[in-house]
C-alpha cells in the first residue's frame, strides 16, 4: 500500500481540502491572535500564572497557522488536475511547522491535564508548585520533542518525488511515519487517561459544591478553571488524540493514512487551535468583558457611549463633529480640540450667524458646523456651573435612592394591582411594617418592584412623557434596576449571593422546587452580578450614576423621535457625570474605570436574560400560578 502511487482522493478533492485548510489557518491565526492581544492588554490575564500554559498553547497555534500557510499555498499553486508532482524539498521544509506544533500541542495539553489533576487530587502540592516555572518547563519540553521530530523527519526521509501524493506525509520515510504515529498515539493515551480522571472528579466535586451559599470567589475560580481545562481537553480529544490513535494503529498495521486520506493532520491541528481559542474566550471572564466593551453598544445605543467603549480597544476614536481621529472627550461627546474651541466660541459669541450662508445645504459654514455640534449632543456648561453640576446630580440621585431604600426596608405594600396600575397611579399605598412581621419572598419582591417604579417616576424627564410612553419607559429597565439594587445591597452587606433582608432568597419556593436538581441555573442570577461588583469595588456614587444611565435607555420602537432624543440627552448627562466622577477620583485611570463600569450593563442584561429563561421554564411547569397580579404581569412581560 505504501508504494502505490494512487490516492483515494481525486485531485479536485485535494484542491478543495487545501482551500478549506487555508481558511481554517486564517481563522486559527485570527482567534489566537485575539487571545495574544488580550494577554497583552489585560494585566489580570498576564498575572494569572495558571493561564500561562493556555497562552503558550494559543501562541503556538497562532505561529503554526501563520508559518504553515506557505505549505498550503505552494500545494494550491502547484496543483494539477491530471497529476500531482510536488518538489519533496519544498514540501518537507514548508511543512516543518506541522510535526513541530503537533508535539508542542500534545505536550502542553498533557501539562494542562497534569496541572488540573494536581489541583483536584493534590491541592496542597499544587499550591506549592511554581506555575511560571512549570509552564516554561512544559513549553521547553514540547519544543524539544518537536525539534527532535523535525530533525528525525529530515534525516530519515528520502528526497524523492512521489507522483499523485497530495500531502507531506507521503514524502517522509516509512520509519518516521511509524515512529510519529506511535509516539503521538502514546501521548494521546496519556491525555485520555488524565482527562477521564479529571472528568470524573469534576462531576463528583460539582455535586458536592452545588449548594447556594458556597464561597463565591473560590467556587467561581474553581468552576472557571475546570470549564476551560475540560473544554481544551475535549477539543484535544476530538481533533488531536483520536486522529493520533487512528494514525498509530493504522501505521502499525502497515497502512499509510496520509496516502489514503490526505492532509487531514493540518486540518485537525487548525480545528483544535480554533476550538481552543473559542473555549478560552468563552470560559474566561476577563476575556469576555474585554469583548463586551465593544459589544455593549447593543445595550446602550447613544453615540457617546459607543465611541467611549471603542476607545478601550484603540487609543483614538472619531470626533463626532468633523470625523477626524481624536483622543479627547469634550462637552459630553468624543470631539477634537478644534471642534471644542469652535463650540465654546459659538456659545460665547454675541454676533454668531443665525442661518446658513448657502441656503441650508452646506457643510462648511459656521452655522451648519454649530448645528452639527448640537445634533451630536454637545452640551455647554458655563464655567461657573461646572464645579457644582456633578455634586448636584449626585445629591439629587442620593436623595431619591435613600427614600427608595428607606421605604423598602420599613414599609409593606398593601395593594394588589396590575403593573400598569402601579406605573400610572399617583401614589402607592404602604403601611409601616409591624415589628413582629417577617416578610417573605413575595412581600420583598413586591416592595422591590414598587419602590423602583416610584424611583424612576421621580426622574425629571418623566413629566414630559405621555401615559403610554411612561409605561414603556418603566417596563424597559425597571427590572434591571431592581436586580442592580439587590446586588448592591447584598454586596454592601458582604454577602456573596443576592438575598433579601433577613436572608430571604430572591427566588420563591415554587421556582426552587422546579430547579432543585439544577441549582447552578439559579446561582447564576444570584451571584454573577455581585461577583463583578466585588471585583470592581463599586462605590455608591458610581452605582447611582450607572443606575441612571441604565434607566435612561432610549431604545424602543414605541418612543417618538422627540421622546427618544429627550431620554438620550438625559442619558448623556449622566454618562458625562460618571466620566467626570471617574476622572476626578481615578485621575489618569478614569477612562479605564469608566469603561469597566459600563461593562456592568452587559452583566445586568445577561442576568435579566438568565432570569427570563427561568421564568419561561417555570411557566411551562406551572402555567397558572396563584400569585399577585403584578407578578403575573411581570411573567407575561418577560415571556413576550
Amino acid at each position: 500500500m505504501d508504494e502505490m502511487h494512487i490516492s483515494l482522493f481525486s485531485n479536485e478533492i485535494y484542491l478543495s481540502s487545501y482551500f478549506i485548510i487555508l481558511v481554517l489557518q486564517l481563522f486559527c491565526a485570527g482567534i489566537n491572535g485575539i487571545i495574544i492581544i488580550m494577554f497583552w492588554k489585560l494585566p489580570a490575564l498576564r498575572k494569572n500564572k495558571n493561564l500561562h500554559l493556555v497562552f503558550y498553547l494559543s501562541a503556538s497555534d497562532f505561529l503554526a497557522a501563520v508559518f504553515e500557510i506557505p505549505y498550503i499555498i505552494y500545494m494550491i499553486l502547484e496543483w494539477n488536475n491530471y497529476q500531482l508532482d510536488f518538489d519533496p524539498i519544498v514540501i518537507l521544509i514548508s511543512s516543518t511547522p506541522l510535526p513541530l506544533q503537533r508535539k508542542v500541542s500534545a505536550i502542553i495539553t498533557i501539562g494542562i491535564a497534569v496541572s488540573r489533576n494536581l489541583a483536584i487530587f493534590f491541592p496542597a502540592k499544587f499550591r506549592k508548585l511554581e506555575q511560571s516555572y512549570y509552564s516554561e518547563i512544559t513549553l521547553v519540553i514540547g519544543i524539544a520533542f518537536g525539534v527532535f521530530d523535525v530533525v528525525l523527519m529530515f534525516v530519515s526521509s528520502p528526497i524523492t518525488r512521489i507522483p499523485n501524493c497530495g500531502t507531506s506525509g507521503c514524502f517522509v520515510g516509512k520509519q518516521f511515519r511509524s515512529y510519529w504515529g506511535t509516539s503521538n498515539m502514546i501521548l494521546g493515551f496519556i491525555v485520555v487517561i488524565l482527562s477521564i480522571s479529571i472528568f470524573f472528579k469534576i462531576k463528583s466535586v460539582g455535586k458536592e459544591t452545588s449548594v447556594i451559599h458556597a464561597p463565591l470567589k473560590h467556587c467561581s475560580k474553581f468552576q472557571q478553571a475546570n470549564r476551560t481545562t475540560t473544554g481544551i481537553l475535549i477539543s484535544s480529544l476530538f481533533f488531536l488524540t483520536i486522529p493520533s490513535l487512528c494514525v498509530g494503529i493504522l501505521e502499525s498495521m502497515g497502512y499509510s493514512i496520509f496516502r489514503l486520506v490526505g492532509p487531514f493532520y493540518s486540518a485537525s491541528l487548525m480545528l483544535s487551535g480554533i476550538s481552543n481559542g473559542v473555549i478560552f474566550i468563552g470560559c474566561n471572564g476577563d476575556a469576555r468583558r474585554m469583548i463586551s466593551r465593544v459589544l455593549i453598544f447593543h445595550l446602550l445605543s447613544p453615540p457617546t457611549l459607543i465611541h467611549l467603549l471603542l476607545m478601550s480597544a484603540s487609543p483614538s476614536f472619531q470626533c463626532e463633529v468633523c470625523k477626524k481621529f481624536t483622543t479627547l472627550f469634550n462637552y459630553g461627546v468624543p470631539s477634537c480640540n478644534a471642534c471644542k474651541m469652535f463650540f465654546r466660541r459659538a456659545i460665547e459669541s454675541t454676533n454668531f450667524p443665525q442661518e446658513c450662508q448657502n441656503g441650508g445645504n452646506c457643510s462648511r459654514c459656521r452655522y451648519c458646523r454649530y448645528q452639527r455640534c448640537i445634533t451630536v449632543g454637545m452640551n455647554w456648561i458655563a464655567p461657573s456651573q461646572r464645579t457644582i453640576q456633578l455634586p448636584n446630580i449626585l445629591q439629587n440621585l442620593q436623595a431619591l435612592d435613600s427614600h427608595r431604600e428607606n421605604v423598602f426596608l420599613t414599609r409593606t405594600a398593601i395593594d394588589d394591582l396590575h403593573l400598569d396600575e402601579y406605573i400610572l397611579s399617583d401614589s402607592i399605598n404602604y403601611i409601616q411594617t409591624p415589628p413582629d412581621f417577617r416578610p417573605g419572598f413575595y412581600d420583598w419582591a413586591l416592595l422591590n418592584q414598587t419602590t423602583s417604579i416610584e424611583y424612576m417616576k421621580k426622574f425629571e424627564l418623566v413629566q414630559q412623557l405621555s401615559r403610554e410612553e411612561l409605561k414603556v419607559f418603566i417596563k424597559n429597565t425597571y427590572m434591571s434596576h431592581v436586580m442592580f439594587c439587590n446586588a448592591l445591597r447584598s454586596y454592601s452587606n458582604r454577602q456573596e449571593a443576592a438575598v433579601y433582608p433577613g436572608g430571604v432568597d430572591v427566588f420563591p419556593e415554587e421556582i426552587k422546587q422546579v430547579f432543585q436538581h439544577r441549582p447552578v441555573v439559579l446561582n447564576k442570577v444570584r451571584c454573577s452580578l455581585i461577583a463583578r461588583l466585588v471585583e470592581l469595588r463599586i462605590t455608591k456614587e458610581e452605582f447611582l450614576l450607572l443606575s441612571a444611565i441604565i434607566i435612561c435607555d432610549p431604545v424602543s420602537i414605541h418612543y417618538s423621535e422627540a421622546t427618544r432624543q429627550l431620554i438620550s440627552n438625559h442619558q448623556n448627562v449622566f454618562s458625562s457625570a460618571l466620566l467626570e466622577y471617574c476622572q476626578i477620583k481615578y485621575q489618569r485611570h478614569g477612562p479605564t474605570r469608566f469603561i469597566n463600569l459600563l461593562s456592568l450593563c452587559h452583566i445586568i442584561n445577561k442576568t435579566f436574560f438568565d432570569f427570563g429563561h427561568i421564568i419561561i421554564s417555570f411557566s411551562c411547569v406551572q402555567p397558572n400560578p396563584q400569585i399577585k397580579r403584578v407578578f403575573i404581569d411581570l411573567f407575561n412581560y418577560v415571556m413576550n
